[in-house]
């Protein structure tokens, strides 16, 4: 029995070096320059984007996952719920952009995908767009309606107004399909005109999406890029050279404080400011806090050390000395103990 502990141990042990050879030459997400890639704008076409959108160029981190564009044929593409729509407009001031499915931009005869559907979560139809039903395969026979269309694979069809999940019900069909159309088809006089229809779907109709710019006009009035933190599920904010550390703002520029003024500077030799107490205030640098016991400091921190580490800088001040950003930052000794005290890490309260 313990000659097989021992043999097991050993397995383990040589897996787990061979795991630590293995990541040590995978690269720290955190040496990834976020700032420079989110920076570039997505091109496809007459399309341009940056943040929400992500794709060709733009990794995930840079905008919503669910905002992904593809390029093809230099044309801009998007999945939503399973359908492909090509992205004809990009309004990023209304945070509006129109699309068209890609099976009815050349005709309506064969539709590839099902229902025109949205994820609530993230979009939400714009004003001036409606839904209509259109059914494939139908029996003429059996229906008194008026007009349709005729398709060489599917057979006669029609059009009905509105989400016809159940309208038509006097009519034996295959299928149907619901679609979405610029503007809300008001009477049969249009659902009959075939080439109308067909033209509405191939212009598209337009979208909202639902993503938190007040967050990213903070962080760009800070100077800082646009990104998203697929973990916290939240706009975040990315800063030359650094992450900022409260994912909104980047901390100000060198020689100007939040009032526009010259930021103060720490003494040399104590790292206190002019007036601070030295028995009551100590200078900590972030890699101090980053040496805290509980803090991951090896490759992305998990989502708890990275809001224990949030909750510690909030305070956090960028100060300019010699030009540079300086490394050294003022804390109130009792607030940081409370604050390490709070989230039960263990600290000395002795000077």
């Amino acid at each position: 029995m313990n000659q097989k502990l021992s043999v097991m141990s050993s397995h383990l042990l040589v897996l787990f070096c061979f795991a630590l050879l293995i990541f040590d030459k995978i690269p720290l997400s955190a040496s990834f320059d976020w700032y420079t890639t989110c920076s570039n704008k997505y091109r496809c076409g007459a399309i341009e984007a940056d943040f929400p959108f992500v794709g060709d160029g733009r990794p995930e981190g840079c905008g919503h996952p669910g905002l992904k564009l593809n390029c093809e044929k230099n044309n801009a593409t998007i999945y939503i719920k399973g359908v492909k729509y090509q992205v004809l407009e990009v309004d990023q001031n209304a945070q509006i952009f129109k699309i068209a499915r890609t099976d009815y931009m050349n005709g309506i005869c064969v539709p590839q995908y099902g229902n025109t559907s949205l994820d609530p979560e993230l979009f939400e139809y714009a004003p001036a767009s409606g839904d209509i039903t259109l059914l494939y395969g139908c029996s003429p026979e059996k229906n008194s309606y008026i007009g349709g269309f005729n398709c060489s694979a599917s057979g006669k069809g029609f059009i009905l107004p509105g989400n016809s999940t159940s309208g038509g019900a006097e009519l034996v069909c295959r299928s149907r399909v619901i679609a979405r159309v610029p503007d809300p088809v008001r009477n049969y006089g249009e659902l009959g005109n075939v080439s109308v229809i067909s033209k509405a779907l191939a212009e598209g109709f337009p979208v909202k999406y639902k993503v938190d710019f007040e967050a990213c006009g903070e962080c760009k009035n800070s100077n800082g890029v646009c990104g998203y933190d697929g973990i916290l599920n939240q706009t975040t904010c990315y800063c030359q050279n650094e992450l900022s550390l409260d994912l909104r703002t980047c901390p100000p520029t060198p020689g100007s404080g939040d009032d526009g003024g010259d930021l103060e500077v720490p003494d040399a030799k104590t790292g206190l400011l002019d007036g601070d107490i030295e028995h009551e205030e100590v200078g900590l640098s972030c890699d101090d806090l980053m040496d805290i016991d509980g803090l991951d400091t090896i490759g992305e921190c998990t989502a708890n050390s990275r809001s224990r580490l949030i909750e510690l800088c909030t305070e956090l001040q960028s100060l300019k000395k010699d030009g540079i950003f300086a490394d050294k930052y003022v804390f109130k000794k009792k607030t940081i103990v409370d604050k390490l005290t709070a989230i039960g890490e263990p600290i000395s309260n002795s000077d």
